[in-house]
Formats: C-alpha cells, sequence, structure tokens
C-alpha cells in the first residue's frame, strides 16, 4: 500500500504542537479538546491517520480541506482496511465521543441491519465488535492524530481543531 498504519500510538514520537498544554477543555461540536491535535512523526514528517472512502463525498470534502490547509496526512481506505477492535476502543477514547456516535447512520448497511433499533440494548462491547466486522458501518471521514480524533467532517469543527498545524 501507499500508507503506513499502526495502531499502536505509542510507537511514533510525538510532539506537541499548542503553546498552552494547561488550556481549558472546549466543546468542538461533538468532541472536546483541550487546545489541539497531536501528530504523529514519521520519517521525520508530523501527520495524521486520514481514515476515509473514495466514493463518499463527504470525505471527499474533508480530503480537499486538509490538503488546501497544507496539512499532512496519510490516507487509509476504510472499505479496504477495516478498523480492528483495538484501533477504535482507541478512537473512541481520544474522541470523548460514546461508541453509538462512530456507526455510520445514513450507511446502506446500517439500515439494511436495522441498527437504530439494535444499539440501544448492545454493550459498548457489542458495538465496537460490530464496528470492526465491516468498515461500511464506520462513520467517516476519521482524522486521527496521537491524542485527539475527529469524526465526520464539519468544516467549523475541523477549523478549531486544527487551526495553527498549516
Amino acid at each position: 500500500p501507499d500508507h503506513i498504519w499502526d495502531p499502536a500510538p505509542w510507537r511514533f514520537s510525538m510532539k506537541r504542537i499548542t503553546a498552552d498544554p494547561t488550556a481549558k477543555q472546549e466543546p468542538v461540536g461533538q468532541m472536546w479538546k483541550t487546545g489541539s491535535l497531536f501528530l504523529s512523526k514519521r520519517n521525520g514528517v508530523e501527520t495524521m491517520q486520514f481514515i476515509c472512502y473514495s466514493r463518499c463525498g463527504t470525505c471527499q470534502k474533508a480530503k480537499k480541506y486538509l490538503t488546501e490547509h497544507e496539512i499532512p496526512y496519510e490516507e487509509r481506505d476504510i472499505k479496504s482496511e477495516n478498523p480492528t477492535e483495538e484501533e477504535l476502543n482507541i478512537w473512541i477514547e481520544k474522541s470523548g465521543l460514546p461508541s453509538r456516535k462512530f456507526f455510520n447512520t445514513s450507511g446502506k448497511l446500517y439500515k439494511e441491519m436495522e441498527l437504530s433499533k439494535k444499539l440501544p440494548d448492545m454493550t459498548k462491547e457489542e458495538q465496537v465488535r460490530l464496528l470492526a466486522s465491516d468498515g461500511m458501518l464506520v462513520k467517516r471521514p476519521i482524522l486521527v492524530g496521537d491524542h485527539g480524533v475527529l469524526v465526520g467532517f464539519k468544516e467549523a469543527d475541523w477549523e478549531a481543531a486544527l487551526q495553527g498545524k498549516q
């Protein structure tokens, strides 16, 4: 593949990219941030993982945003490389969102499986196992930094979380 993925973020060297590590938490859409995301340093370049589906219009908009703002990223196709349970647990923890927010509720498979009726009765572990079974169940795009995760694309949220990364 033309990208590298390692689900163990502690294997990368990290560099804080904000000036104030004690920044007060503030809401940004459905996520919380403490000032910024951390970037993984790979081959001397700070970058983030951009998990997407190439035929998704929202993913295309997010990719355009990253490119226009010169934010380095490594792309990963969610359909051909399903997230693992371990990755999903890490992402859920980093995002501060409940696991149900990682479901692609507008997707065909989600609707076919009638998950809107089933999710409320499922444990987090069951939800994560289900998400890991098929990448098309997972909401996208997902932008993963060493200490932050953005799920879905809302330009204002990304702008607030990624300011100063250009």
